[in-house]
């Protein structure tokens, strides 16, 4: 005989596993960025049901606190009655059914004006969500399937890597789903393309100076060269999205689909497009690394707090390695091109002094805690992206080396993507596993040194295992090895000079100045902004000079003397005579010849 309880469960049961949850975007005031939002869930009578937004997104590993733009919260039920609802928390709403509700409906105003967090903004010519930033959820329902509808000007499209259902309506399987799937609507370009079947859909928001045929060839390349690494693609569609505007840069990975920020007159100067591939190719990595599989502490998201990871350089910095080993495979960058970039982040890494300070999974697990002082990012810590991708860069050549080329890290993450696929998560131990059963590496030197450890790594040395030569100055545009440095990095104003950062053990730390001090005059003579640049241009070693300086309202002086620039432009090039050695390893890292006419130097 069935109890009563078990019962009422029963009847419960079907309809609660059948619900669906729905939302509606209505652009209300696209120039003042305003929107109203309706979030509809089902509830039982007389029941509580508790909705939350987010308070963080999928990708920024930093507390947002999105609820902040919402106003105007109304609650309904299926009628229209109001309901009884109270706020409990910055992020949270208890709403009370009554004895005839089946479900509630809880509208509010929005306000988007996010473009750069790359979360939710509306102008007159489109609207971008991020699911984060936008809709409720609850705890209860995030399971349950659901859909998304909209309202806008009659001329804007949809477009998300969510599948459509209709001209203005999306569906997902869930609340995970449609986090890790933004929706884009408004006026834009579009176009698509195929690679071994896959669709592949760019939608480009804004004006620019981007050329469409070359977008694509370039992307056709990445999609292929990324494949190589894992053997498939996680999705059957993938939808690459472009925000051209001012003055900005920044990109999100997501399920199916990126959001990549981007300066609209960044296309045709080489260098500054560049940079776009890059992103693209970084954030199509993440569809695997990140989005595929994730290690623990993050791989089932929790929306209400920080979500820690002792692994975030390898979901971060790994993917920064990768990218350029991808675009010099796929043929997007030249060697020369690749060797510049080579250069600039091992500079960047041996010149950084906070990056001795903490560990790689201390640093992991406190990045939300990540500083944006420059002073202290410089001096005082490490960082998940330099630090994780050169020491990726160790791990994949001491793995190549000891195989003689037939593994390398690249195998670890292969090994990852298909051994470990979500829900399932990774640990630091299963890593340091793959890495010894593809190679005799043994890892627990290698890690106790410099993962849990500060051990800094001799990127010079890495550079000579593959047959390049390091190399200073010597170049008319270099730095000449005469200049004076002081170690001071400004964020000037019109009138004034503001300190953003001191290097440690610089000219400039030992006089006492630090970040926030503003400069006032240089050896009894007032200086601008240009003034102080024009000045820094004539500094010699061992010049003494004596800075006048404003700290909090006072007025000091310090005295310094300069010394020997230690940052000349960096310079890697392929060495004239290379071992045997030397040559198969760079071949096997590159996955392209030995250049065997000795190149050109190229520097940052």
């Amino acid at each position: 005989m069935l109890r009563p309880l078990l019962i009422l469960s029963l009847l419960i049961i079907p309809w609660i596993t059948h619900a669906k949850v729905s939302y509606h975007i209505e652009i209300t005031n696209p120039h003042q960025q305003l929107a109203n939002i309706s979030n509809t869930f089902p509830v039982a009578k007389n029941q509580e049901l508790i909705v939350k937004m987010p308070v963080w997104r999928t990708g920024r590993y930093e507390i947002l606190n999105f609820a902040s733009a919402i106003s105007d919260v109304n609650v309904v039920d299926q009628n229209g009655k109001p309901l009884n609802f109270e706020k409990t928390s910055k992020s949270t709403w208890r709403i009370q059914a009554g004895s005839d509700t089946r479900q509630a409906t809880i509208t509010y105003e929005l306000y988007a004006n996010e473009l750069g967090l790359r979360t939710r903004h509306i102008d007159e010519t489109h609207g971008f969500f991020d699911a984060s930033a936008t809709f409720l959820y609850s705890d209860n329902l995030r399971s349950e399937p659901l859909s998304v509808s909209w309202n806008g000007p009659k001329d804007w499209k949809g477009r998300s890597g969510l599948e459509s259902s209709g001209k203005r309506s999306f569906r997902a399987k869930d609340f995970d789903q449609l986090i890790d799937s933004p929706i884009e609507i408004g006026i834009h370009e579009y176009f698509n393309f195929k690679v071994e079947g896959k669709i592949f859909e760019v939608v480009i928001w804004g004006q620019g100076n981007y050329d469409k045929t070359l977008i694509q060839t370039d992307l056709k390349k990445i999609v292929k060269g990324t494949k190589d690494i894992w053997g498939s693609y996680p999705f059957e569609r993938y939808l690459f999205k472009l925000h051209l505007t001012d003055g900005q840069f920044g990109a999100t990975e997501h399920i199916n689909s990126t959001i990549i920020d981007l300066d609209r007159h960044i296309f045709k100067e080489r260098e500054q497009y560049l940079r776009f591939v890059r992103v693209a190719a970084h954030e199509f990595i993440h569809t695997w690394n990140v989005k595929a599989y994730r290690p623990e502490g993050i791989a089932i998201y929790d929306y209400d707090k920080e979500n820690y990871s002792k692994l975030l350089w390898l979901s971060e910095g790994s993917t920064s390695y990768f990218e350029d080993l991808i675009l010099l495979r796929a043929g997007v960058i030249t060697l020369k091109e690749f060797l510049k970039k080579l250069a600039q982040y091992l500079e960047d890494y041996k010149t950084k002094p906070g990056n001795t300070k903490i560990s790689l999974t201390d640093y992991s697990f406190n990045y939300w805690m990540k500083s944006r002082d420059r002073h202290k990012r410089l001096n005082r810590t490490s960082g998940i992206y330099l630090e994780g991708k050169v020491f990726s860069l160790l791990l994949d050549l001491n793995m190549l080396a000891a195989t003689k080329g037939k593994a390398s890290y690249q195998d670890v993450h292969r090994k990852l993507y298909e051994d470990f696929r979500l829900p399932k998560t990774f640990s630091s131990n299963d890593v340091k596993q793959l890495v010894e059963t593809l190679s005799p590496l043994k890892t627990d030197a290698i890690w106790s040194d410099y993962v849990d450890g500060r051990k800094k790594i001799d990127v010079l040395d890495l550079a000579k295992q593959i047959g390049l030569e390091a190399k200073y100055g010597g170049k008319p545009e270099m730095v000449s090895q005469k200049t004076g440095w002081l170690g001071i990095q400004i964020a000037s104003g019109s009138d004034w000079i503001k300190i953003d950062s001191v290097a440690y053990n610089s000219p400039a730390w030992n006089a006492g100045l630090t970040s926030g001090d503003h400069i006032a005059a240089i050896n009894g003579f007032r200086v601008t902004s240009k003034a102080w640049k024009d000045r820094l241009k004539t500094l010699r070693q061992k010049e003494e000079v004596t800075i006048d300086y404003y700290r909090r309202g006072r007025v000091h002086q310090a005295k310094l003397t300069a010394k020997e620039k230690p940052r000349a432009r960096l310079s890697l090039v392929p060495t004239s005579k290379p071992s045997p050695e030397q040559k198969a390893l760079f071949e096997a890292w590159t996955r392209t010849p030995w250049p065997e006419k000795k190149s050109k130097s190229v520097s940052h």
